[in-house]
């Protein structure tokens, strides 16, 4: 079974990220400090845990259902910036102006894009994962021209 206390931390980072109140407004569409904080926790903390591979197998390890370590973070990892996203799309609706909606989107998915290429959650995530919010990216730069 696998660690409770590294399953809650996870969970309670995802929770944290879900109920995020903050006021604060990116007027110009720029990246939020939300996004940057996630992206640079969620790397920092994959980062260790490739560190201690052995620890982490540990701590993910899933007997019942024999579900690897790295697909049990890759999971987790998932579901944390998929809460970020769903927490974005939220915050761009406080633009009025269409164009800065997808400002803001492309601004803040290509930032999650671009640190996640450049570290070990690139091989946690996959190139699908990169590649699918790649497109997402321009799809939001085709709906701001």
């Amino acid at each position: 079974m696998a660690c409770p206390a590294a399953q809650e931390t996870f969970g309670d980072f995802e929770e944290a990220v879900e109920r995020d109140a903050t006021k604060t407004a990116v007027f110009d569409g720029t990246v939020h400090p939300l996004t940057s904080y996630v992206i640079s926790y969620v790397i920092n903390y994959v980062k260790f845990l490739f560190d201690y591979q052995s620890t982490l197998r540990q701590l993910f390890q899933e007997f019942e259902n024999g579900v690897e370590s790295s697909s049990q973070l890759a999971s987790v990892t998932m579901q944390i910036m998929q809460a970020l996203q769903t927490h974005l799309d939220g915050k761009s609706k406080q633009y009025k102006d269409p164009a800065l909606t997808h400002l803001f989107l492309m601004s803040n998915i290509h930032y999650m894009v671009r640190s996640v290429h450049r570290s070990e959650a690139k091989d946690l995530l996959g190139d699908d994962w990169v590649q699918r919010h790649r497109r997402i990216v321009q799809q939001h730069a085709n709906q701001y021209k």
